[in-house]
């Protein structure tokens, strides 16, 4: 059980620095894709407002649908993000039933060692006990 001990305590730390990388460079690419789409927005505000008629009113139409599907996304981001979260709060968890499992396996192994010394006495007793003692050998 050590060597579970050891991989978790090495890998646990990389696999956190890896999820916080990434979701710190999934919130700078969606800062940057939101502010990129308000720009486009207000530029084809300006246009349209500059050029009247009725493609205007189209044009506002697709705008108005893309704004609603960035909003989807914006929100499918979040809730990987929130997955993310749990996924590395389920792996903490996991550490620390590996450590209780590590204790109990030295546990178990200390309880061995005691037993296998307690028989080995109780050979050598019954050899000091000869023929008498034969059973306990």
């Amino acid at each position: 059980m050590d060597g579970l001990e050891l991989l978790c305590g090495r890998l646990l730390p990389l696999w956190q620095r890896h999820i916080d990388a990434g979701r710190v460079q999934m919130e700078e690419a969606l800062t940057a894709l939101s502010t990129t789409f308000s720009s486009l927005s207000a530029q084809m505000s300006q246009a349209l407002q500059a050029s009247g008629g009725e493609a205007a009113e189209s044009v506002s139409a697709v705008l108005v649908r893309c704004r609603g599907d960035l909003k989807a996304v914006i929100t499918d981001l979040r809730a990987s993000l929130q997955a993310r979260q749990s996924l590395m709060d389920d792996i903490g968890q996991l550490s620390s039933l590996a450590g209780e499992l590590q204790t109990m396996a030295d546990e178990v192994g200390e309880i061995a060692a005691r037993t296998n010394l307690l028989a080995l006495n109780a050979s050598i007793e019954a050899a000091r006990a000869g023929e008498v003692g034969r059973g306990f050998a």
